[in-house]
């Protein structure tokens, strides 16, 4: 895709956070290029086992305004795509994995909450990308396979927010993209109930960004879950239709046809979930987990 030609309405800050990325990491399987010469980084993508410990660092001095040059270069090599949680990438054995970290402007421990809604997530049947908690530096570092990756190749992979450019993403317009486009419905929308649910009865955060379609010849396929993550007061939550948000558990197993789910599936998957997602609390201290921090997320899990 050629940067000077495919975005002519975008500002600076948007050019650069298309451009900068590491040319070979950049999500979605894309490749960008000015005057016919690749854009981005084109040093080596960090490796785990070397450079953790000097992205964490590189990573707070950027949020503290006093990353160096070093610093910057260190962030560019392992960023996939710019943002306020900035998707950076690693190097692990002979894999590309995406990287969270903890940032000073964080409320809670991000990358062990989002392990442990990961883990409740594949507990409920949702089809989740492999993630793995370590330590760094007193740190905590979240380490996930790319959704956007093929066994190590780049994969074709676009959002719901991409695939649905002129009105706001809902669930029902995702149902819309599979059963419009995909490759198989039947096997994906089921998938798109339980995430629905999912996050109705746990409060975590669901964006247009973080629904992701793969490419096949046959149509779209719906990527496994690459985020699960606690929502923040001014996350943006997807409604059903564009203008009404899911209200309540009973609201979302009538709406299971458009899902291609009986109410009687629909009723017994509710069922599960609810039962697994009641342990939610002792499986987050269990994995080390501050009881403040689970105290302040526990209106998520009790909402419904």
């Amino acid at each position: 895709m050629d940067g000077s030609e495919a975005f002519r309405n975008a500002g600076d800050m948007e050019m650069l956070s298309l451009l900068l990325p590491h040319r070979d990491a950049h999500a979605g399987g894309a490749e960008f290029y000015t005057d016919g010469v690749q854009a981005g980084s084109a040093s080596r993508i960090p490796n785990e086992s070397s450079s953790l410990e000097s992205i964490l660092y590189a990573l707070h001095a950027e949020e503290r305004g006093r990353a160096n040059l070093k610093a910057l270069i260190d962030l560019s090599s392992a960023t996939a795509l710019p943002g306020r949680h900035t998707a950076q990438v690693v190097v692990s054995g002979n894999d590309e994995k995406a990287l969270t970290l903890r940032r000073y402007s964080d409320l809670i421990d991000a990358p062990l909450w989002r392990e442990v809604f990961m883990r409740l997530a594949r507990d409920c049947g949702i089809e989740c990308v492999e993630t793995r908690l370590a330590d760094t530096m007193g740190a905590r570092a979240l380490f996930a396979d790319r959704a956007d990756r093929n066994e190590g190749r780049k994969r074709f992979t676009l959002s719901a927010r991409t695939l649905s450019p002129e009105r706001s993403v809902s669930y029902l317009g995702i149902a819309d993209i599979l059963n419009r486009e995909g490759a198989a419905p039947k096997l994906d929308l089921p998938q798109v109930w339980r995430r629905m649910v999912f996050s109705l009865l746990t409060g975590a955060e669901d964006r247009g960004e973080k629904w992701l379609f793969y490419r096949t010849d046959l149509g779209w396929r719906l990527a496994k879950t690459h985020g699960f993550s606690p929502a923040s007061g001014a996350a943006r939550m997807m409604t059903v239709d564009g203008r009404r948000p899911l209200a309540s558990l009973d609201d979302a197993i009538r709406l299971a046809p458009y899902f291609a789910m009986t109410l009687a599936d629909a009723k017994a998957g509710a069922q599960e979930m609810r039962r697994v997602l009641s342990f939610w609390e002792d499986r987050a201290l269990e994995l080390g987990a501050d009881a403040a921090e689970a105290e302040m997320l526990a209106p998520g899990f009790e909402a419904y």
